[in-house]
């Protein structure tokens, strides 16, 4: 459902300054006209046309299954992601593909640019521990596609895209940077993000159910995977971090009883995170606090239900 987007996205994959490119378009049986659109772009890139495949799914499988066959599909050095709604600059692959060859690096991330927010800047410290800390935190974006992986990150430690409905990708990335000798950042916004600015988290997924626990189910995921290395009292503090992040936003989506009783058992290790994290505002840490206490948690409850009936009447 992009024949509004396919055109100008493809376009900006053809129309990449390096030339040595292998094009993989995974078409999750959408209904409308965006593989006639898609053919009619390639006619046009006679050079580019040997490099492509396009993978019809027998049947919608969601995006997270279409990445992975994408990438069971893929026999490049480095995998690049580019979602079919959002467009590249034509230099990005060359200058992303140069910067690893010059540091010999296994990932390398860069800026992007968000449509009405504007440029986003990702300039964190080249070292995997502060990389998977930001993450965690929420302050670097765990997307694929602002991000050039070295295949062999996938291959030789077992790592394929999972399938949850939401989230898979902060997985994959949380796992490829464990693995990762080398990351590095390129101080460049290459990547147009197509999305629109309030579609927030809270909005779209702390609202359904499906989401959430699928959102719970990633976080445990990793969870396990980290408690599973020797190493892992280097990240113990980000893994709590993460869910203090998925409580965090959900404490802004309960709205009853059965709500409140739910976030209060999901990850009760949270409760000390919070008082060890001067970031935080006295605001942040009180509701936090009344939401973990037995009796008076309805409170949160009725500050949520003001905060909705506000924002129906406007």
């Amino acid at each position: 459902n992009v024949e509004k987007y396919i055109e100008r996205c493809a376009e900006s994959l053809f129309g990449q300054t390096l030339k040595e490119v292998e094009y993989i378009f995974v078409n999750d049986c959408t209904p409308d006209k965006s593989i006639d659109i898609l053919n009619a772009v390639i006619e046009r890139y006679p050079d580019r046309k040997d490099n492509v495949i396009i993978i019809n799914n027998p049947q919608n499988l969601n995006v997270a299954v279409s990445r992975r066959i994408g990438l069971n599909a893929a026999k490049g050095e480095y995998i690049a992601w580019c979602d079919s709604d959002d467009w590249v600059e034509p230099a990005m692959l060359e200058q992303m593909y140069l910067q690893v060859g010059e540091k010999d690096a296994d990932i390398v991330w860069s800026d992007f640019l968000w449509n009405e927010a504007g440029y986003i800047k990702q300039n964190f410290a080249e070292d995997k521990i502060k990389c998977i800390e930001q993450m965690c935190l929420t302050n670097m974006y765990w997307t694929l596609w602002n991000k050039l992986f070295r295949h062999t990150l996938f291959t030789d430690n077992n790592i394929t895209i999972e399938n949850f409905i939401v989230g898979e990708d902060m997985l994959v990335n949380l796992k490829l940077f464990y693995y990762a000798k080398r990351v590095t950042y390129f101080p460049q916004a290459f990547y147009h993000y197509n999305k629109a600015v309030n579609d927030a988290l809270t909005d779209n997924l702390m609202t359904n159910p499906s989401k959430v626990l699928a959102t719970i189910d990633v976080i445990k995921e990793i969870d396990n995977f980290y408690k599973g290395k020797r190493d892992f009292n280097l990240y113990k503090e980000s893994i709590t971090a993460l869910k203090f992040w998925f409580k965090n936003d959900y404490l802004h989506a309960i709205f009853c009883k059965k709500d409140l009783k739910f976030w209060q058992n999901v990850f009760p290790e949270c409760k000390n995170y919070i008082r060890r994290q001067p970031h935080l505002n006295c605001l942040q840490k009180i509701m936090f606090r009344l939401a973990g206490n037995k009796f008076l948690g309805w409170i949160v409850v009725c500050k949520n239900k003001i905060i909705k009936q506000y924002i129906k009447k406007k």
